[in-house]
């Protein structure tokens, strides 16, 4: 029998936001609350108990059971997507219902493109998130929200239809807003490059350049299994003969270099490959070059090769007082134009958390083999220096020297070297 008398008439209790309170001898009482309750509010009833006076002397306890149902949301609901079609590590926009689980967007947990995760979302609102497209091989992709309060649909679908490297021009370049990044794909061997509108207006890889040459057509492009960069191995003098092979070096199983781990296709570090110049240039420069000239070839994509000789709007980058890298060394510092002077403000732009995000994988010698990994950062441009030395760019926690350094001596190096390359084209 009810012996307690449970007061819960609403003088009794304070209304803040859900209440469920048990009747005395009938189903529980719901009493509803306009108010919108968050995480850690507090809800008080206070209640009356009126004694039995029959019973004997002792003490009594009886469990009062309260159950409280918050704000409840459904789950979540996917009506459309836009666009519809889209390239890896593009942004498409989500619009459904119920993106908010209890009232907060943390409770979206993941998004996924079939199956896979976003590179990145943003909950928007309740109807509206943002995803970047995770690298996907072509097809048609399942769209998906996860919340806490459950799984979406899975039948609205999204088509990823990658572009190229070589779909880049200066139409697109200039579209671009600064420090946008977007992926695109090598259609020579599927390998995926970001590219970055940076400081100075044009858009550079900012991966290094990992392209496996073929070993036959116009430039023959060998693997140097002894792991020397020249023809003939160790103390080959330095001759066109011995140089004028096209030679690269894949270093990632031989050291690590000086860069956070970005995934690719194949999951290798922005160490890229490294290549000689002979290589770098597609057979256009040679031992043969002679003075202080820039090289139109090059092996990026869209490449200028003997076998193709339409100008490509991707470049290996000059070096030199005036030249691509000591623009960009300028226009990275906040400076009107190029510099290649000495500053503690410099560096830190070219490191792997640095706006180019260069890698500072080293050099690959002949005899020496791998060197300066994880310290230095050496990268090829195109312009010649005599016939056996080539000026390159060079980066260090402390210093930048863009081909030229402040004291204007200019920093050359052998041919024969294998150096990373990164391309980049101007709008």
């Amino acid at each position: 029998n009810n012996t307690w008398g449970y007061d819960v008439g609403a003088a009794s209790v304070v209304l803040e936001d859900f209440k469920a309170i048990p009747l005395p001898d009938g189903p529980p009482d719901t009493i509803n609350s306009s108010s919108t309750p968050i995480e850690d509010d507090e809800t008080i009833v206070t209640f009356g108990a009126k004694a039995d006076m029959t019973q004997k002397v002792g003490v009594y306890s009886q469990i009062i059971t309260f159950t409280a149902v918050t704000n409840w949301v459904p789950t979540p609901t996917i009506t459309s997507i836009s666009p519809t079609v889209a390239s890896s590590g593009d942004t498409i926009t989500i619009t459904g219902t119920n993106f908010y689980g209890n009232g907060v967007s943390s409770a979206v947990s993941r998004v996924t493109i079939g199956g896979t995760s976003c590179m990145s979302f943003n909950v928007i609102s309740s109807t509206t998130i943002t995803c970047v497209l995770p690298l996907k091989d072509n097809g048609v992709y399942a769209v998906a929200v996860l919340t806490d309060m459950g799984p979406s649909n899975k039948n609205v679908t999204v088509e990823i239809a990658n572009l190229t490297m070589q779909s880049v021009d200066a139409t697109l370049c200039s579209s671009m807003t600064l420090d946008e990044v977007i992926y695109r794909f090598d259609a020579r061997d599927g390998q995926m490059y970001r590219v970055k509108k940076m400081a100075d207006g044009n858009c550079w890889m900012i991966d290094n350049l990992k392209y496996e040459p073929p070993t036959t057509g116009d430039v023959p492009f060998l693997e140097t299994t002894s792991g020397y960069m020249t023809a003939n191995g160790v103390n080959a003098p330095a001759s066109a003969a011995n140089w004028d092979v096209a030679r690269w070096f894949d270093p990632s199983s031989a050291f690590a270099c000086a860069g956070t781990v970005h995934v690719a296709t194949d999951s290798t570090t922005r160490c890229g490959y490294f290549y000689n110049w002979y290589g770098v240039t597609y057979g256009t420069g040679s031992y043969n070059t002679t003075g202080q000239v820039n090289v139109a070839g090059s092996i990026c994509p869209n490449n200028m090769n003997p076998g193709n000789t339409t100008s490509s709007p991707w470049k290996i980058p000059t070096a030199g007082p005036s030249g691509d890298y000591a623009w960009l060394n300028g226009k990275m510092a906040g400076l009107a134009g190029p510099t290649y002077a000495s500053g503690s403000s410099l560096p830190p732009n070219w490191q792997p958390t640095g706006a180019w995000q260069g890698a500072r994988g080293g050099w690959y010698r002949p005899n020496s083999h791998a060197g300066q990994a994880g310290g230095t950062g050496y990268y090829w441009s195109s312009t010649n220096f005599s016939n056996s030395q080539i000026n390159f760019l060079m980066f260090s926690l402390t210093e930048v020297v863009p081909g030229i350094n402040y004291l204007s001596q200019w920093l050359a190096e052998s041919k024969n070297v294998g150096m990373p390359v990164r391309c980049f084209l101007t709008p």
